[in-house]
């Protein structure tokens, strides 16, 4: 058994390279980690492949989710034509109904997730906790009720937890789309989240 061991690695080489198994073995090349990383990958990332979004290679295009109450998508449509040729230039995120609406006023892919009341609220939320989410757009209701207020509530309590802007209506919207244009060095400050703030000591 052992005297045949010596013989058996050569072999199991010879089947990973011509099988086309051997990125696999050897590691995922890290220009493709990075990639994934960067863009909407559905991968879960541990605590020891973490990046801060400042490390991230296309730091300067953002996740932006645009989220309306009923009596608002209107608004925010219009809202979204008018700042259109700044909105194409990052990732957009929506609820369902919202996410047709902002798709086909701006003609741009938008990732379509789940209605509010059904879940979508809480999507957004976890997108904000893992930092691919990093501005908040939400037009709701401010005269109405809604069935699913705790899912707003907590929505809006994510994005102040994690630091992200978040504009509730028109005023607010513009002048965190034009902070995006602004041209400044480096990464912009906002969107620290709660591991970073625990691990530099923002929390008891």
């Amino acid at each position: 058994m052992n005297g045949n061991s010596p013989g058996l690695l050569p072999a199991f080489y010879r089947l990973v390279v011509g099988c086309g198994l051997w990125p696999l073995v050897r590691g995922t090349p890290k220009s493709v980690s990075n990639a994934g990383i960067c863009l909407d990958s559905n991968l879960r990332l541990g605590e020891v492949q973490y990046l801060p979004p400042s490390t991230c290679v296309a730091s300067s295009r953002k996740g932006i989710a645009l989220v309306a109450h009923d009596s608002q998508k209107d608004k925010l449509a219009g809202w979204a034509s008018r700042q259109r040729a700044r909105l194409i230039e990052h990732d957009l995120y929506a609820t369902a109904h919202t996410a047709d609406l902002i798709a086909a006023t701006l003609n741009v892919p938008v990732c379509r997730l789940l209605s509010g009341p059904l879940g979508g609220d809480q999507q957004i939320g976890s997108r904000i906790a893992e930092s691919r989410i990093d501005v908040l757009v939400f037009f709701w209701d401010p005269l109405g009720l809604q069935a699913h207020d705790c899912d707003v509530k907590a929505l809006l309590r994510l994005a102040a937890a994690y630091n992200i802007p978040n504009a509730s209506n028109e005023a607010t919207a513009d002048c965190i789309i034009s902070a995006l244009a602004t041209k400044t060095q480096g990464r912009l400050t906002f969107g620290s989240s709660l591991k970073e703030q625990k691990k530099f000591g923002g929390f008891g």
